[in-house]
């Protein structure tokens, strides 16, 4: 049916390879819509729109399950089964059993997608919750990408992998209701054909909402510290994460909601509490928050300082396979500020020999 689509519109003719992916991953996020209920969800494949460098691999065009608005999800669908970083640009992936140059993330391909429907296209004109990215590794288990699951990213980008099936059908369930998607087909072609298409503003990033920030989209966060924190509890070397740029109130939340997604698919996830702050729990992962760690000192009525920090914190990153550590930005006392307490965590890393990897949840979606 492609194939016969490909000529009926004039496209040059697709090589046995891409064939071959379309046979092996089409079939793929196929089930999984059907699987979960969506199989009224419109699938459009390959799709070329202008503005948009290259084809989309899928494009899900369906409507939200909350707001009955039109939803779009832009979707790269990999094959890849074992990917590391490429050691001369970590912005670039080497992918096992594949020839030539190293590959850019997946996310990012979706990503820069993304950017180009918001500034080329009046449908995503608004901001509205029509538009969102993800890459799909449906071969690959979490421990064969732990690279690319890590890579640092400052941009909203979904991934999943055959081990996060699970999190994908909560994702899409959340961007798409189980009714037709053939109006917004419709609507994304006609925005195409009939004037909404702005070639003039094809890469210009003031068309990208500023409001467009990951800690603006709970859903997302919650999604990337999820995945790096699996990604890292894979890795060779142990590490710590900071994770930057919320409130004390969106730090406890989100420390919450990322225990129990992190627990549902496995782990020993504990929350740090005041009660157990000097004794910590052994676990996977130990997700503690700044004013937890404040209150801990507090109760012990020790000397709100460095040397006592410094000591205690190495005790939890020996509690746990990742210790986790959100710092608000509304939080003065022990820490003198977010970036003081940050120092403190990276200066005892790396005294004990560890990584500091840190998560900054107030950049941009661009």
């Amino acid at each position: 049916m492609l194939s016969e689509a490909e000529k009926s519109l004039g496209r040059r003719s697709t090589s046995d390879g891409e064939k071959d992916a379309w046979a092996r991953s089409l079939p793929v996020i196929a089930g999984d819509l059907v699987e979960m209920g969506l199989d009224a969800v419109d699938l459009m494949v390959e799709c070329e729109l202008p503005g948009v460098q290259g084809e989309a691999d899928v494009i899900l065009a369906g409507r939200h399950p909350e707001t009955g608005d039109h939803s779009y999800v832009v979707t790269e669908l990999k094959q890849w089964q074992r990917v590391a970083t490429d050691p001369d640009d970590d912005e670039r992936f080497i992918v096992a059993n594949m020839i030539g140059k190293p590959k850019p993330h997946p996310a990012e391909q979706t990503a820069r997608t993304c950017r180009a429907l918001l500034a080329s296209h009046d449908l995503f004109s608004e901001p509205r919750d029509r538009l969102v990215g993800m890459a799909y590794l449906h071969n690959a288990a979490d421990h064969q990408v732990a690279d690319l699951l890590a890579a640092p990213r400052n941009r909203l980008a979904y991934v999943f992998t055959r081990d996060s099936r699970g999190a994908l059908k909560r994702f899409l369930r959340r961007r798409l209701a189980p009714v037709s998607g053939r109006e917004s087909v419709e609507l994304l072609a006609d925005s195409t054909l009939f004037g909404a298409y702005r070639p003039d503003q094809v890469g210009h990033q003031g068309r990208v909402h500023p409001e467009f920030r990951i800690r603006n989209d709970w859903d997302g966060a919650t999604h990337w510290v999820t995945t790096v924190l699996r990604a890292t509890f894979t890795a060779d070397q142990k590490s710590i994460v900071l994770v930057t740029g919320l409130s004390r109130l969106e730090a406890s939340q989100l420390a919450i909601t990322t225990a129990e997604f992190l627990r549902r698919a496995g782990y020993r996830a504990r929350l740090l509490t005041p009660e157990d702050a000097y004794e910590p729990p052994r676990c996977d992962m130990l997700l503690c928050g700044e004013s937890t760690l404040e209150q801990a000192l507090i109760r012990a009525e020790k000397p709100a300082g460095r040397e006592v920090l410094g000591p205690y914190v190495r005790r939890l990153f020996a509690a746990a396979q990742v210790p986790v550590f959100m710092l608000s930005t509304d939080l003065p006392g022990v820490s003198r500020g977010p970036k003081a307490f940050a120092a403190v965590l990276r200066e005892a890393a790396a005294d004990a020999g560890l990584k500091a990897r840190t998560l900054s949840l107030d950049s941009d979606f661009h």
